[in-house]
């Protein structure tokens, strides 16, 4: 079988046709990279504002978290206090145990 050969071709529409061919070829090729890259530049774009959002979203938890935890301290320490104003108005009418002089009998409702 013979080898097949590259033939010759002097006309010069035939190489014009090709020329034209491989300039349609180089612009597309121009188009689709310019494309691609506007496409990169808006998703590292996008990116960028997710992140900015993520680390936003991330600081107002942890500034939530910690007021939490603020408020959750302050009520404990208004209970505490609470408690301890109760048991010195009850030192100061002379009762040490509120429940210490009644006396309850158990009874079966049941």
């Amino acid at each position: 079988m013979a080898e097949p050969q590259l033939l010759a071709c002097n006309d010069p529409g035939i190489i014009s046709l090709f020329q034209a061919l491989d300039d349609f070829y180089k612009t597309e090729q121009a188009k689709k990279i310019e494309n691609l890259k506007r496409e990169k530049k808006t998703l590292k774009r996008e990116i960028r504002h997710c992140r900015r959002v993520w680390y936003s979203t991330i600081t107002l938890l942890r500034t939530s978290f910690d007021d939490v935890l603020t408020i959750q301290s302050a009520l404990e320490d208004y209970d505490e206090q609470k408690r301890l104003a109760h048991q010195d108005r009850m030192k100061a009418l002379g009762i040490s145990n509120p429940l210490q002089n009644a006396n309850f009998e158990r009874r079966d409702w049941v």
